[in-house]
């Protein structure tokens, strides 16, 4: 089996050392981390889910949503944890998805110059992305985390249960991260999900444990090799240029827009001839045989506009991820016009 038994992983970097961890009990872990000094940042529809499991004094809860990770949403946290008292001694612990594990990363960044933090991910999204290799940040209003910092949390607590209460849509969005991974760094991993689609549409508790095991190994492997994104990181943008234009223009949620997103990029790596006509169609296959949507959008031209102003952009370029091989990803650094020009001759928009 190409998956290690064991659910741990360490990521050590030079901003700090990341443990991640499973576990069984919500109620034992939430009552294991509580203590005077610690502070919780929680989703409120995971409150209302679990509150009689979240028995914890200092809590601030938050609506999880786009429209909230923002700097706003960042001063209204950081007053209240000074009303509450947090100093430099305090922890804060995310219990929620994405939107809240990059907020309280952020948070804890800065608070008071750096506090230690903590996460438990909810959702399938945070525990194979969000919560792993230390990027924090928000949003601002045309461009998705514009700001934000590096800094890799203390711990990562991760408990798959959580999964049997995510609405199918929020499932499928996660589960695009996870095929990205296998596209862009693991064939054999590839494979293990095109033989378990229908257990993994299913939500089989084991199957799950494994795919989001071994997407944590393949993360944690990059990060550890290049953490400030400045060279092999980059592979895992593959889908997010285009994804992430796509997800600040319309109201598909982040996996729905990184699926579009690779299917851009499946389509230009078919373009450039770095992938043949079966190849090509063998993926966007994959994609719609899990659910994900592959359909360009109305109104391109306005994303086209957001691509422009993509905080991956280096002068009149983007360093865009195509795929090589199923397995191994490309980075092509393509300028704004080129990228334009190639994205009209595709879908005419």
């Amino acid at each position: 089996m190409f998956l290690k038994s064991e659910k741990f992983r360490e990521i050590k970097t030079d901003s700090g050392l990341s443990k991640i961890k499973s576990f069984t009990s919500i109620e034992d872990k939430i009552s294991n981390l509580e203590s005077f000094h610690t502070f919780w940042i929680i989703d409120k529809r995971i409150y209302q889910l679990y509150n009689k499991k979240l028995k914890v004094n200092n809590m601030i809860l938050i609506e999880a949503n786009e429209s909230n990770k923002n700097i706003q949403t960042v001063e209204k946290i950081i007053v209240e944890l000074n009303k509450k008292g947090a100093d430099r001694t305090s922890r804060l612990i995310a219990l929620g998805g994405g939107v809240i594990c990059d907020i309280t990363g952020f948070v804890a960044s800065i608070y008071m110059r750096g506090i230690d933090f903590q996460y438990i991910p909810t959702t399938l999204l945070s525990m194979v992305d969000a919560s792993i290799g230390g990027k924090n940040g928000v949003n601002l209003k045309t461009s998705k985390n514009l700001i934000g910092v590096f800094n890799q949390p203390q711990a990562v607590y991760i408990n798959t249960d959580f999964l049997e209460s995510l609405s199918q849509r929020d499932f499928l969005s996660g589960l695009a991260e996870i095929i990205k991974y296998s596209l862009i760094f693991d064939i054999t991993f590839y494979k293990y999900l095109t033989e378990n689609r229908d257990k993994i549409l299913s939500r089989d508790m084991d199957v799950l444990n494994k795919i989001v095991w071994k997407s944590i190994d393949i993360k944690a492997q990059i990060v550890i090799m290049d953490e400030k994104e400045k060279s092999l990181r980059m592979i895992l943008n593959f889908g997010h240029t285009a994804g992430h234009a796509i997800e600040s223009a319309t109201n598909f949620t982040h996996g729905e827009s990184v699926s579009i997103g690779m299917r851009i990029g499946i389509d230009l790596s078919f373009k450039l001839h770095l992938i043949d006509e079966k190849i090509h169609d063998e993926l966007l296959k994959f994609l719609k045989n899990f659910c994900l949507p592959v359909e360009i959008p109305k109104g391109f031209s306005k994303i086209m506009d957001r691509i422009k102003n993509d905080k991956k952009k280096v002068g009149d370029s983007i360093n865009f991820v195509l795929i090589e091989k199923i397995g191994k990803a490309r980075i092509v650094k393509l300028s704004i016009k080129k990228i334009i020009e190639l994205i009209n001759e595709l879908y005419n928009y």
